[in-house]
């Protein structure tokens, strides 16, 4: 099976993409804030507001047009709000060729970040996300409600979360686009965890190792002192940015198949266990014979303008018009 291997320049095809955008009028994309109940995050011992803020990106027409449009959903990286203003000019270009929805999905809590988990302390931010968030913008908006026209992207922890999610939700999402995803190689957890402050942890902890018997925020802690309590702990955190095997098996025993995959990586990554994480999870989906494209650039750890333009509104943003609704 045959992997894409994409060095950051310009193609003809994202040439004639720029071109298109310059010769479009500056008319906007209507960005709506909308409060949501989250009825999958209550109950938890770290507690979650009763309402997320989505943030939901319109084509300029949307009110005119009359249309249904695929959906693409964002899931912001730890520590950022889920408001995308500072490429929001990125945003609005990419939906001037390709209009279409965007929600970009609020997954932080007050430890920075739930990273998608699902348990008693942090509460259950996968059914959020692809329960709850589905179904209130299936409902409120004129979306083409399958999952053909259904995406899945994200940046840093949220692109583990678009990964793992895309993966193990192969029903409800047709596509992933994961940008210097949270991923570990071999001895990854090793390297990362230098790399990581003390509330990251902590935060990673209660979202991966969560005991009910510690205090506030519940958080199992690797220690590496070589006893079987801690080599236990070390597996569930593996289980997180290193549970890469286990999205596979879960992906290959549905019976829906992705029609693009795209892990990108910055080559000047400061995290430079990420794009090892990344070269060895490409190497495990092409022994899975799943195709997708790995994109190495001379980025670092970063979401601007130009990397949303060039890589993910080139490649992801163009699905949104090739099929219709079934």
């Amino acid at each position: 099976m045959k992997v894409t291997y994409l060095l950051q320049k310009c193609s003809v095809f994202r040439m004639a993409a720029l071109v298109c955008l310059f010769c479009l009028s500056s008319l906007s994309s209507t960005e709506v804030p909308v409060e949501m109940p989250a009825p999958s995050l209550q109950q938890s011992l770290i507690p979650n507001a009763g309402q997320q803020t989505l943030y939901v990106y319109l084509p300029q027409d949307y009110e005119s047009s009359g249309m249904r449009y695929s959906v693409i959903y964002f899931l912001t990286g730890y520590g950022m709000d889920n408001r995308l203003d500072w490429i929001e000019e990125a945003v609005n270009q990419a939906m001037q060729v390709h209009p279409c929805i965007l929600v970009s999905i609020p997954v932080r809590n007050e430890l920075d970040g739930a990273f998608m988990a699902s348990n008693q302390v942090v509460g259950d931010w996968e059914s959020f996300i692809c329960r709850d968030v589905l179904a209130y913008v299936d409902a409120h908006y004129r979306t083409l409600p399958s999952r053909e026209n259904r995406f899945l992207a994200g940046f840093s922890m949220g692109g583990y979360g678009a990964l793992r999610l895309g993966l193990e939700h192969a029903d409800l999402f047709s596509a992933v686009y994961a940008l210097a995803p949270g991923l570990f190689a071999d001895n990854g957890l090793e390297e990362a965890m230098p790399t990581w402050d003390e509330t990251f942890l902590k935060a990673y902890g209660a979202a991966m190792a969560p005991d009910l018997s510690l205090p506030y925020p519940y958080a199992q802690i690797p220690l590496f002192d070589g006893s079987s309590r801690d080599k236990t702990i070390q597996a569930k955190w593996n289980s997180g940015f290193g549970g890469g095997a286990q999205w596979i098996e879960d992906y290959l025993h549905q019976s829906f198949r992705h029609r693009l995959i795209v892990i990108e990586a910055g080559a000047q990554d400061w995290y430079a266990w990420i794009p090892k994480g990344c070269c060895s999870f490409s190497s495990m989906l092409l022994e899975s014979g799943i195709p997708h494209s790995l994109r190495i650039t001379p980025n670092g750890h970063d979401l601007n303008a130009e990397i949303f333009t060039n890589g993910l509104a080139t490649a992801l943003f163009p699905l949104t018009m090739m099929l219709p609704d079934e």
